[in-house]
């Protein structure tokens, strides 16, 4: 034997290791746990109570502001579109395809409409999925707002007003329309009040406060009692609803109207002490009797949303504090049992530790093979560290093998050029300014078409005519960045620079003409128009934070779908720019005359083709 060979240590079993470590360890910190949060919760609990209160009303607000901001953002946006000209609502088709996409952005939207200056509106009414044209020139309201506009301004917040032939209450934000300077009427926006009032009552469910909003300090605007008030109006009988009587009134029950007393005591309510650490200088609270009881009011003023303040607060019972000690003392007993259930995990961990260390150098054996395909997945372990490994270690591995995959399919919802340069940008698409060549084209006569067809050919016909289509938009360095009904938008020289941008444009509509007029469609014949201009544009990723959308914006796009629609007057199949002509040479365009343009000061040449 080797006298220099150094003595083994005593070796320890994990499984022994695992238990004392454990399960001393989990006896220390859940005793100390319960210890100290009992003590302190004896001590403080009317301060856990109010800061749970705040905590309430920080989410309500945060909630109501998820719900309402992104529709004042949009009201704005869809006046920033019509004053650049790229909708207009007198347009009704044009109009009706607009409005049928804002829900996929603002799902809580109930109702979207336009109403015109002589008082004629175009109203969408989301869940029924239809736009209704009706005259709402007998409402003085309608008649006030629609004529006391003389200049662009934000979007308003209107208060709150019932649903057309409804009792159903409204929250609405309008904002009025301008077309080259020239006021044309208000577009507005409505989100229902019971929705909210359903969120925000799911959102307090289970934690012994009420929650509550009031509006203009007499109005309740949001309260569970809220649903069974407007089923009250709806079945009032024969007798007119008290709403009728008021008609300068907000649709909204008064704070006595509801059958909870404790709101109704509201007002009456005293200041309430309140430690100034756990109390924030906006919330307020009061407490006031009831019975043999005694209430709590936490309350905060808010101003975003109209005029007219909103009251958002929450109430509980002085009795809260007795359950928060029977809370306290089912975790002691259930902390007792946590430590002697920790003890028999501990043993059975230890026994099955070892397992996921094996799996992983198993795995880990395959990998160093070479073949990705051989590398069996580690299966996750209850512990955090294998698991996290194993975890590693799959996502590195499908990590590799997905690489390839969405390379592939990438290039199907986002444009092959752009998912090639966000890929090797990680990601991250800056925003850039460029000369571009914009096609746009449209099919001719297909809403006619779409009318005799089942949906499911229509869907067939798009498409096959689709694929066709980008098929030779790609052919010649293009980029699709929209789809638009049956509409394509297509960009040249952008993400991706290309010098002779005008020419594959010009290339790629002879081709989309050629192939059309060569083809049958699911057995129908088809046509489309061409409208091609060159300009700047501004290209980046648009749209909300978790879903984007690459799209290029600027009055070189907007011409481009303008010379689309003129081929109908010109009987043509293809328009093309006097700018995107300067830059192709070896080309035969017929010149088509000068041709006022809405929103383009100077006339614009136009060109078509010529074999």
């Amino acid at each position: 034997m080797n006298s220099d060979r150094p003595k083994r240590k005593p070796l320890f079993s994990i499984t022994a290791v695992l238990v004392f470590g454990s399960a001393g360890a989990t006896l220390i910190a859940v005793g100390l746990a319960l210890f100290l949060g009992f003590t302190s919760a004896a001590k403080n609990t009317f301060t856990l109570l109010y800061g749970q209160s705040e905590q309430l009303i920080d989410g309500l607000t945060e909630t109501i502001s998820q719900e309402l901001t992104p529709i004042q953002r949009q009201a704005a946006f869809v006046a920033q579109q019509v004053r650049e000209g790229a909708i207009d609502p007198r347009d009704t088709l044009e109009w009706q395809r607009y409005v049928e996409a804002i829900p996929a952005a603002t799902p809580q939207v109930a109702t979207i409409g336009f109403i015109s200056r002589t008082y004629d509106a175009s109203v969408y009414a989301v869940r029924a999925g239809e736009l209704v044209q009706i005259n709402l020139g007998h409402f003085e309201q309608v008649r006030k707002v629609i004529d006391g506009v003389t200049n662009p301004m934000r979007p308003q917040w209107h208060r709150p007003a019932l649903a057309p032939r409804s009792t159903k209450i409204e929250l609405m934000i309008w904002v009025p329309l301008f077309v080259d300077g020239e006021y044309i009427g208000i577009y507005f926006e409505a989100v229902a009040a019971a929705a909210l009032t359903r969120r925000l009552t799911r959102q307090t469910r289970g934690s012994g406060i009420t929650p509550f909003i009031l509006y203009d300090n007499s109005w309740v605007l949001m309260h569970a009692n809220i649903p069974q008030w407007q089923r009250d109006q709806e079945n009032y009988g024969s007798r007119p609803p008290p709403l009728a009587m008021r008609p300068e009134d907000v649709p909204l029950p008064e704070i006595d109207q509801l059958g909870d007393p404790i709101l109704s005591n509201f007002w009456t309510a005293k200041r309430a002490f309140i430690d100034r650490d756990a109390g924030k200088t906006l919330t307020r609270v009061t407490q006031a009797p009831l019975g043999d009881n005694r209430f709590i009011y936490v309350f905060r003023h808010i101003t975003d949303y109209g005029k007219r303040p909103w009251i958002i607060g929450g109430y509980f019972s002085e009795s809260l504090r007795s359950d928060v000690f029977e809370t306290m003392r089912d975790l002691v007993i259930g902390g007792i049992i946590v430590i002697i259930l920790a003890v028999g995990v501990a043993i059975i961990i230890g026994k099955l530790t070892a397992r996921p260390v094996l799996r992983l150098a198993h795995a880990a054996s395959a990998f160093r093979e070479g073949d990705l395909n051989d590398v069996p997945y580690v299966a996750p372990s209850r512990l955090k560290e294998m698991d996290e490994a194993a975890t590693s270690f799959n996502h590195m591995i499908d990590g590799l093998k997905e690489r390839e995959t969405i390379r592939n399919l990438f290039g199907k919802y986002v444009p092959e050029r752009v998912a090639e340069k966000l890929l090797a940008a990680d990601g991250a698409l800056e925003p850039q300014a460029a000369e571009a060549t914009i096609l746009f084209v449209d099919l001719a006569g297909f809403t006619n078409l779409s009318e005799q067809l089942k949906p499911q050919e229509i869907v067939d016909i798009l498409n096959t005519y689709f694929s066709a289509v980008v098929d030779i938009i790609e052919q010649n360095s293009g980029v699709i960045t929209q789809f638009q009904g049956d509409a394509i938008l297509a960009i040249f020289n952008v993400p991706m620079p290309d010098e002779d941008h005008a020419a594959h444009a010009i290339n790629a509509a002879r081709e989309i003409h050629r192939e059309i007029n060569g083809s049958l469609f699911i057995g129908q014949k088809l046509s489309c128009r061409i409208g091609i201009n060159t300009g700047s544009v501004i290209a980046g990723n648009v749209g909300a934070q978790a879903r984007l959308n690459y799209t290029v914006h600027g009055d070189a796009v907007n011409l481009a779908a303008r010379l689309e629609q003129l081929n109908k007057e010109f009987g043509t199949g293809t328009l093309v720019s006097a700018s995107t002509v300067a830059l192709v040479s070896g080309e035969n365009f017929e010149p088509k005359g000068e041709v006022d343009i809405r929103g383009k000061v100077e006339k614009v040449t136009v060109y078509s083709f010529t074999d």
